[in-house]
């Protein structure tokens, strides 16, 4: 990680997954101090590999997220921590007024700028480091420090509470998958969460769907998948398939099952079988979950920032939320779960959002 250890951040991006780590490039790249807080829990920590981002297609998640702070601490002004944050808060009147008026040491301070420097009138060395001037002038920044951010270090990192002018919250969202005691054992491997992702992977095999109590897009994820595989079954329960629903899945030559689903089965080489009630066990080479999405924002409750009625943070299209100067982007924001690249994608509409709101375009 990055040794600068700065207290005063024109962005601080919260989460470093694609999203994240895209904004940030994006903000570092326009000359804002931005800090990086990455509690290191991706959602897709189980997958052996990404798929779909151009370029990198078949790499693993975790290098992806590896090569990405690479690019992102190649610039001067980007900082990257293992931090798990616990506490974001808007700053009072009169904290932000100190906070401003401390800030040009603090900063200049964390990022050692270069003094150089040609002799003044009274001979003394005037530094022509544009960044140094930059950071006394603020760079054409128009909006003062509105937060405070609070953050516990992991893997031995120090805790830190930083200033910053913006918030971008890249947290992601947590799983919660189906009650099956060894579905976690197969996951990432054989079972997976999306099928944009992981279709073709499993093309042409004996294929199942599964999904979480209180899902209502199974008919959406069933259909995907029959351009993937011929042999598909589909386990509903109950009230997540219409009748109308059911006629065209089976039309399309989907099985679909009502009964009650306990497990799944499978050894060494993958899943082998979705588990019944009442005993019987249906074959299977690959299976398809689809989980509920939490989004876990308890850090900035104290902001109150508005959520839509999927339980994701309202966001328009460029990441700006219910408060001036907190952005939400990724997975956070509608329709929720996505592919990395359409993340990154986002991360990167919400680094330019940013830098029009800071100098007040």
């Amino acid at each position: 990680m990055t040794e600068a250890l700065g207290t005063h951040y024109d962005v601080v991006v919260i989460g470093g997954g694609p999203a994240g780590l895209q904004a940030a490039l994006i903000l570092a790249r326009h000359r804002y101090s931005t800090l990086v807080l990455d509690g290191n829990r991706p959602r897709h920590s189980a997958t052996l590999e990404a798929h779909g981002f151009l370029t990198r297609d078949h790499t693993a998640p975790n290098e992806l997220r590896r090569l990405g702070r690479e690019d992102v601490e190649a610039y001067e002004d980007a900082e990257i921590q293992f931090a798990q944050v616990s506490r974001v808060r808007a700053l009072s009147d009169e904290e932000s007024a100190g906070a401003e008026a401390s800030q040009g040491a603090a900063f200049e301070g964390a990022f050692a700028f270069v003094a150089g420097g040609v002799p003044a009138e009274d001979g003394s060395s005037v530094s022509t480091d544009p960044r140094e001037i930059a950071s006394r002038r603020r760079g054409g920044v128009r909006v003062p420090y509105r937060f405070a951010v609070e953050a516990k270090g992991v893997r031995g990192t120090p805790a830190r509470a930083v200033f910053a002018r913006s918030v971008i919250l890249a947290t992601g969202l947590t799983e919660v998958l189906p009650a099956l005691p060894m579905l976690r054992a197969f996951y990432g491997t054989s079972i997976h969460s999306c099928v944009e992702c992981d279709g073709w992977t499993q093309r042409d095999r004996r294929v199942s769907v599964i999904a979480a109590p209180g899902v209502t897009d199974l008919y959406e994820r069933a259909v995907q998948l029959t351009r993937f595989t011929g042999a598909l079954t589909v386990f509903a329960g109950q009230g997540q398939l219409g009748a109308l629903q059911e006629f065209d899945l089976v039309d399309r030559g989907v099985v679909v099952e009502t009964r009650e689903v306990v497990d799944v089965e499978g050894g060494p080489g993958g899943v082998t079988g979705v588990a019944l009630a009442d005993g019987d066990v249906v074959t299977a080479e690959a299976v398809f979950v689809r989980p509920n999405y939490v989004a876990k924002l308890d850090f900035a409750s104290e902001l109150g920032i508005d959520f839509d009625g999927l339980g994701l943070v309202a966001a328009d299209a460029h990441g700006r939320t219910s408060v001036p100067g907190i952005y939400a982007t990724g997975e956070l924001t509608g329709p929720g779960p996505q592919m990395l690249i359409v993340a990154a994608g986002n991360g990167a509409e919400t680094g330019m959002a940013v830098d029009r709101d800071l100098l007040g375009l």
